[in-house]
């Protein structure tokens, strides 16, 4: 194996900075993109977040509608992606928008936050919660430590995905392909289950009787947080765009693929929801679903619950795939442009697979499985949704700056959607660290650290936090998205 790096960049460029490397092969089409969409948002929180959200707020009216609400907010920013993603074409993803629009420092806080902070935790709490189904499939095999077992099952389903991110990139298609089945198949057995189990006598009828709908006992005072435990069950929407420069189409697919992706993910989330409903009154939900319902829907035989749980596993393991694949290509972008280290933009020759990135997110995911799952949750909405604002701010920024430049799609209803995105986002960010303030405040500072490592970097901190303010204020001379910068590329050649 040989490996050859280029010259360091002199200062950090707006553009990334292309790799000696071939480009990035088209291989995406818009099956592929509605199947990584519903890949990554159809997971986990489908089958752990509906039990967490109403038990939040004892209510399956109001649970119902944190769901739409959280929904319909997903939904809105999966649009602006959309323009983002067309406009500017970049593996890159946030962390290029965020650099056109208010400079290089937030652009490396982001991608700081975004290992740190946002990526690393999803991956952890999902592969948790795989940890979580996959030991319940045979629960009598397990003579130890219950927990001690779930984390080190997630420990192990993270290492696999690296691998097979690292061995074949089509082998990661081929898994996100399958998965989806096992997400169909899974929502189907809860839908149609308990459709059966209602209707039969199986299940209680009095379950249904026995729900509230918007009455005098829901905790409004929870709904934040029903509504927070929601948006984890939607998030990874957003790692379609770091993939668009491998996409054969990205500007008559990607917005095509998030408005049937995000439409199709609401719609089934909320099926699941009223399946789970359906036969478990609100104070008998919780984390843990699958249970539960499938003692209720199948009391006799058994056979339900280990199958439900091995579809639940398959559902976590393509939304945990997805997000390492959408993170890892935004750190090798980010390396490639000189915003991390150059060695993290490395790509192996024969797949273009950015392997430092995959093995470095990997190593620091694992680290987090072993901490409280409902912490990393709430650091994945604080961290996420801080971010998330900033760029729906961009949209408007880079509409500024850039007036003249082509956009395959605009954003209809423009600026409301844009404006319901930010403000959505700004709730659940706000009412997120309200509830959580350790946390919050953890995930801020974390940040700071991100921001002041920039500053430090440069010369004259203080010059450079003039210019984080100068960036946010000036328009380029020319509507064109062209940069001027004479950085010289990095060269990186890997022969496997």
């Amino acid at each position: 194996m040989t490996l050859t790096g280029g010259s360091k960049l002199s200062s950090v460029t707006t553009e990334a900075v292309p790799s000696a490397t071939a480009p990035s092969r088209k291989t995406i089409g818009l099956f592929d993109g509605v199947v990584f969409v519903l890949s990554c948002t159809i997971g986990s929180g489908l089958f752990f977040a509906p039990g967490e959200s109403a038990s939040a707020v004892q209510d399956a009216g109001v649970s119902l509608l944190a769901w739409l609400v959280a929904g319909l907010i997903s939904l809105a920013g999966s649009l602006c992606y959309s323009e983002l993603g067309t406009a500017f074409v970049s593996a890159g993803a946030e962390s290029h928008y965020l650099n056109k629009a208010f400079g290089p420092s937030v652009s490396f806080t982001f991608t700081w936050a975004m290992i740190t902070l946002v990526g690393s935790t999803a991956v952890a709490a999902i592969s948790r919660v795989f940890g979580q189904y996959a030991c319940a499939i045979a629960p009598s095999l397990i003579t130890g430590n219950l927990e001690l077992c779930e984390r080190l099952v997630s420990v192990f389903v993270v290492i696999f995905l690296c691998v097979v991110n690292l061995v074949n990139p089509n082998y990661v298609l081929m898994l996100t392909r399958f998965n989806v089945v096992c997400k169909v198949v899974a929502v189907m057995i809860v839908v149609v289950g308990s459709v059966i189990a209602f209707f039969s006598g199986t299940a209680s009828p009095d379950a249904l009787l026995r729900q509230r709908f918007f009455s005098d006992q829901a905790v409004w005072t929870n709904f934040p947080q029903a509504v927070m435990f929601a948006v984890f069950a939607y998030s990874g929407w957003n790692m379609l765009n770091p993939l668009t420069e491998e996409m054969a189409d990205p500007k008559k697919d990607v917005p095509r693929v998030y408005t049937v992706g995000m439409v199709s993910t609401i719609v089934l989330a909320l099926l699941v929801n009223a399946a789970f409903m359906l036969v478990l009154p609100v104070d008998q939900m919780s984390g843990k679903l699958a249970s539960p319902f499938a003692t209720l829907v199948d009391p006799n035989f058994g056979f339900l619950r280990p199958v439900l749980c091995v579809f639940i596993s398959f559902c976590c393991l393509g939304s945990c795939n997805g997000i390492l694949m959408g993170t890892c290509k935004c750190m090798a972008a980010a390396g490639q442009s000189a915003i991390l280290p150059a060695s993290f933009g490395y790509k192996s020759k024969r797949h273009q697979v950015p392997f430092v990135s995959v093995i470095v997110f990997t190593i620091y995911s694992i680290t987090l499985v072993f901490f409280d799952l409902n912490s990393i949750v709430a650091a994945y909405t604080v961290a996420s949704w801080l971010f998330f604002v900033l760029v729906g701010i961009s949209l408007f920024v880079l509409r500024s700056k850039y007036p003249n430049i082509v956009r395959p799609y605009k954003i209809h209803f423009y600026p409301f959607l844009p404006l319901v995105f930010i403000v959505g986002g700004a709730y659940i960010l706000v009412m997120s660290c309200y509830n959580t303030i350790i946390i919050g405040s953890f995930c801020f500072g974390t940040c700071f650290v991100g921001l002041a490592m920039y500053l430090a970097s440069k010369v004259d901190g203080i010059n450079s936090l003039y210019h984080v303010f100068a960036d946010m204020i000036k328009a380029p001379s020319s509507g064109n998205d062209s940069t001027t910068s004479g950085a010289k590329p990095v060269s990186s050649t890997i022969e496997l």
